[in-house]
């Protein structure tokens, strides 16, 4: 399977001193996946990456589905790493009942190592 996201690990990283939040990732090099930035006097935006250049999240700006007539003041991230941000909680609650559907019909029982790992990552996330 192929994807378009920038691959994993994925972790934050807070400076206070800065005041910067960002999301990075540490496959390869460090890489900002994204960060928010001042936009304006009042406000601020994100900056996704795209080619290695952070690049304002308006320019990603598209339409939301049967909201259109609101394309002024309301519009959907069509980012990858932003579409995967977003889905994170339907994705955990799939990933959790297929994890409980294996055990139910595949593990039986029978120690597994593999399976024992993404359990405790699934339990560490729902926490």
């Amino acid at each position: 399977m192929s994807t378009k996201t920038t691959p994993g690990p994925w972790y934050w990283i807070l400076n206070p001193a800065n005041r910067t939040l960002e999301l990075e990732s540490a496959s390869n090099c460090r890489t900002t996946i994204f960060r928010p930035v001042r936009w304006g006097m009042q406000r601020a935006t994100l900056q996704f990456n795209k080619g290695n250049i952070m690049h304002d999240a308006i320019s990603f700006g598209v339409p939301i589905k049967g909201r259109e007539h609101h394309k002024d003041w309301a519009l959907d991230i069509n980012h990858p790493d932003a579409k995967l941000i977003a889905a994170a909680p339907d994705l955990l609650d799939a990933l959790t009942k297929l994890a409980y559907r294996y055990q139910a019909e595949v593990f039986d029982g029978h120690e597994d190592e593999e399976y024992s790992k993404a359990i405790e990552l699934i339990v560490k996330l729902t926490e």
